[in-house]
C-alpha cells in the first residue's frame, strides 16, 4: 500500500489510485484506545476542521497502509491541519497519528479519504500512534 498526498487540494480521490489492497479484511477491523475520553494524553483526541474555500485542502500526506485509517506521514506548512495545530498546540496532529474517523465515517481507509475530500466541515478522531491497539 502507498503514501498518497490524500486531501489536497482540487485532487480527486480516484477509487483505483487509493484502492487498498485485496488482502484487507474489514470484518475486524478497527481501533480503541486505553479511554474513551477525548484526552491527548491518552492518545485520542477530536478535530474540527472548516474548510475555507473548494481548494483549501488538509496539508496532510497520509498512508492507507492498515486500510481501516488514514496514518499521517507528512505534515506540509499550509492548509488546514497546520491552521489547527497553530490554534491548536495542545491537541497538535503530528506524523504517525491516524484518523480512525472522520464525520462518523469509519472502518474504511478509502471512505474517510473521501468524506475528508467531499465535505466542508471535518470532524475528525484522531488517536496517537503510540497508544494504537487494534481490536478484534
Amino acid at each position: 500500500m502507498g503514501q498518497t498526498n490524500c486531501c489536497s487540494k482540487g485532487a480527486p480521490v480516484v477509487a483505483q489510485t487509493l484502492a487498498p489492497e485485496a488482502n484487507c479484511d474489514y470484518s475486524s477491523a478497527g481501533y480503541r484506545t486505553h479511554t474513551d475520553s477525548d484526552d491527548q494524553q491518552s492518545g485520542e483526541f477530536t478535530i474540527v476542521l472548516q474548510r475555507a474555500d473548494i481548494k483549501t485542502g488538509l496539508g496532510v500526506d497520509v498512508d492507507l497502509d492498515d486500510c481501516v485509517s488514514l496514518r499521517v506521514v507528512k505534515l506540509q506548512k499550509d492548509g488546514m491541519v497546520a491552521e489547527w495545530n497553530r490554534r491548536h498546540p495542545d491537541k497538535e496532529v503530528r506524523v504517525n497519528d491516524r484518523f480512525v474517523s472522520v464525520n462518523d465515517t469509519a472502518g474504511n481507509a478509502v471512505q474517510l479519504a473521501n468524506e475528508c475530500r467531499g465535505s466542508s466541515r471535518l470532524e475528525i478522531q484522531v488517536i496517537r500512534d503510540s497508544t494504537v491497539a487494534r481490536s478484534n
